[in-house]
C-alpha cells in the first residue's frame, strides 16, 4: 500500500493505480520510454491496472512481463467500463491516471485523479 498525506485533504491509502493506456502511458500503442521501469517500481506499493480498448492491438505484448492487470473492453463503452472497474477495485483506494474524455467518469469515482497531457495533445491557442 502507498500512503500519501495530502495537505488539507488528509491521508490517502492507495491500493490501486489505474492507468489509461493509449495517450497516457503509451503512444500509438507502444509504451512510452521509461514507463515500464516506473510501473515496476510502482507495483511494489500498489496493484497497477492498465485499461484500454486496445485500438492498436498491442497492449498485451507491450505489457508482457510487467506486474500489471490488463483490462481490455469495447471502445464504445470505454467510459462506463473504466468507471465500473474503479468501483470494482474499491474507488476509495484508487488513483486514476488518464488523458481523455473517456477517463472523466473514472476520475469522478477515484479517490485521486491525475490528468496528463501527452506529446500528441492538440495545440491550444488563446
Amino acid at each position: 500500500m502507498l500512503t500519501i498525506d495530502i495537505p488539507g485533504r488528509g491521508v490517502l491509502e492507495v491500493c490501486h493505480v489505474v492507468c489509461d493506456y493509449n495517450g497516457t502511458i503509451a503512444t500509438d500503442g507502444h509504451l512510452a520510454d521509461g514507463v515500464a521501469q516506473r510501473v515496476q517500481r510502482l507495483a511494489e506499493f500498489a496493484q497497477v491496472s492498465v485499461l484500454t480498448a486496445d485500438t492498436f492491438g498491442t497492449v498485451r505484448a507491450q505489457c508482457e512481463g510487467l506486474p500489471v492487470n490488463v483490462r481490455v473492453f469495447d471502445r464504445d463503452d470505454a467510459s462506463v467500463c473504466k468507471a465500473s472497474i474503479v468501483r470494482e477495485l474499491g474507488a476509495a483506494g484508487c488513483v486514476c491516471i488518464g488523458n481523455g474524455f473517456n477517463d472523466i467518469a473514472m476520475f469522478g469515482e477515484a479517490a485521486l485523479s491525475i490528468a496528463v497531457i501527452g506529446a500528441k495533445a492538440p495545440a491550444l491557442s488563446f
